[in-house]
C-alpha cells in the first residue's frame, strides 16, 4: 500500500465527516428489477423478466435524470414532483421492459412501489456502518450525510435506526441541486457549523459525484468501493479507496507517523 505522509499531517484534524447514503450506508434488498417484478406480479400484470426490469430501470433512471435532473428539482425549468419523476421513471421501466398491459395495473404497481420504496424493511445496512459511526461518535466527530435521494430518505433511516447517528441530513430532492454541485456541500458544511472545510471529510461511492464534489470545497475524500478485496486500500492523490468503512477510521484516527491502513 502506498504511503500517505500528506494526508496524515491533517487528518486528526478532521472534525465532521458526512457520508452519501446509497451502497455506502445502506442497500436495497435485492435488486430494483425484482422488486417491480414482484410488484407487478401482486398487482396482476403480465410476468416480466426481473433481468429486463433491472435494464429498463437503468435505462429509464438515466433518461429521467437527464431530461428532469434531481428528482424533478433540477433548475431547467422543468420542474415536477418527486412522485411524478418516480411515476415517470416506473412507467417507463415497464413499458421498455415490455408490458403492454391495462394502464391501471401499472399505476397501481407504481403506488405499491413508491411506498415500498420509502420502508426501511426493503433496505438494509452494511455490517460496518454501526461500529463506525459509534466509534466516530464517540471520538466527538460530528456526522451528517449528503445523498442525491428524495424526501424518503429521512423515513429509510429512522426505520433503520440510524437517523440518531446524523446531526445533519441532506437531500438533494429537497433543493435545486445535487452532487457534485459545490453548493450541497457547502449547504451541508454550513448546517453542521462547520467554518473550516480542511476539517471535514466526506465517503461515498461515485468518483465524480462524491469525490470530486467534496474537493471542489477543499473537502478531504474517501471513495468506497465494496468490490474491492480486503487489503486492497490504496491511497492516490490523498484519495483514500477502500472496500470498508473500518479503513475510515484508523485513516483519521492513526497517528502522524502512521503510513498504512
Amino acid at each position: 500500500m502506498s504511503q500517505m505522509p500528506s494526508f496524515t499531517s491533517i487528518r486528526r484534524g478532521i472534525r465532521f465527516v458526512t457520508f452519501d447514503a446509497t451502497n455506502t450506508l445502506i442497500r436495497v434488498r435485492g435488486s430494483p428489477g425484482e422488486l417491480y417484478a414482484s410488484a407487478g406480479q401482486q398487482n396482476g400484470m403480465d410476468c416480466i423478466d426481473a433481468n429486463a426490469l433491472n435494464t429498463s430501470f437503468r435505462k429509464a433512471w438515466k433518461s429521467a435524470w437527464k431530461s428532469r435532473p434531481n428528482f424533478g428539482h433540477g433548475e431547467n425549468g422543468l420542474s415536477l414532483s418527486v412522485r411524478d419523476w418516480w411515476k415517470m421513471v416506473v412507467f417507463d421501466t415497464f413499458s421498455d421492459a415490455g408490458y403492454q398491459g391495462p394502464r391501471d395495473k401499472m399505476e397501481n404497481t407504481f403506488q405499491q412501489v413508491f411506498e415500498d420504496f420509502r420502508r426501511g424493511d426493503l433496505w438494509e445496512v452494511f455490517d460496518d456502518v454501526r461500529p463506525v459511526l459509534e466509534r466516530l461518535q464517540a471520538d466527538g466527530i460530528a456526522l451528517g450525510i449528503i445523498s442525491n435521494f428524495d424526501s424518503g430518505l429521512s423515513k429509510i433511516l429512522c426505520d433503520l435506526e440510524l437517523a440518531p447517528y446524523f446531526s445533519t441530513i441532506v437531500m438533494s430532492g429537497e433543493l435545486p441541486y445535487c452532487k457534485p454541485d459545490r453548493r450541497i456541500f457547502e449547504h451541508t458544511l454550513r448546517l453542521m457549523g462547520c467554518h473550516d472545510s480542511q476539517q471535514a471529510l466526506h465517503i461515498g461511492d461515485d468518483e465524480e459525484k462524491d469525490v470530486r464534489g467534496c474537493q471542489s470545497v477543499g473537502m478531504h475524500a474517501v471513495l468506497l468501493n465494496r468490490k474491492l478485496s480486503p487489503g486492497q486500500a490504496s491511497i492516490n492523490e490523498d484519495v483514500l479507496t477502500t472496500s470498508t468503512l473500518s479503513d475510515v477510521v484508523k485513516y483519521i484516527a492513526s497517528p502522524p507517523d502512521s503510513h498504512t491502513c
